[in-house]
C-alpha cells in the first residue's frame, strides 16, 4: 500500500533471496525504490546497524514502519521446552520491542513518522 503510494520500501527479511524477489516485484509494479536487507528478529545485536542502513536507504527520513515477522512452534511443544517458549518471546514480542524501539525514537525525535 505504501508502495503504491510512491513511497520508497526498505524490507528487512531472514531469506534474502525471498527478500529480493519481493523487493524486484515491488520496484517494477510501483516504480519505487525498493532495498532488501538482512534481518534476523532474534539476533538483538545487529538491530542497531539494521536500523542504519534503513536510514541510509531512505536518506535519513523514514516515515512510518511495520512488522510482519513471527515464529510459532506447536504449542505442547512450547510448553514442554523452554528453549522454544523463549524463542517464542525473544522474536514475537522482544524483538519487536527492540526493533521498533529504533525507529519509534527516531520519529520521536525527527517529530514525523
Amino acid at each position: 500500500a505504501w508502495a503504491n503510494e510512491g513511497y520508497g520500501i526498505v524490507l528487512g527479511a531472514r531469506d534474502m533471496e525471498e527478500c529480493e524477489t519481493l523487493a524486484a516485484d515491488i520496484r517494477v509494479r510501483c516504480g519505487v525504490p525498493v532495498h532488501a536487507l538482512a534481518f534476523e528478529a532474534d539476533d538483538f545485536d545487529s538491530h542497531e546497524a539494521f536500523f542504519a542502513a534503513c536510514l541510509e536507504r531512505a536518506d535519513g527520513a523514514i516515515s512510518g514502519m511495520a512488522v510482519a515477522f513471527g515464529f510459532m512452534d506447536e504449542q505442547s511443544r512450547a510448553q514442554d521446552d523452554f528453549a522454544i517458549a523463549r524463542r517464542t518471546i525473544d522474536v514475537n514480542l522482544t524483538g519487536v520491542i527492540s526493533i521498533a524501539e529504533r525507529f519509534a525514537a527516531n520519529f520521536a525525535e525527527r517529530g514525523s513518522g
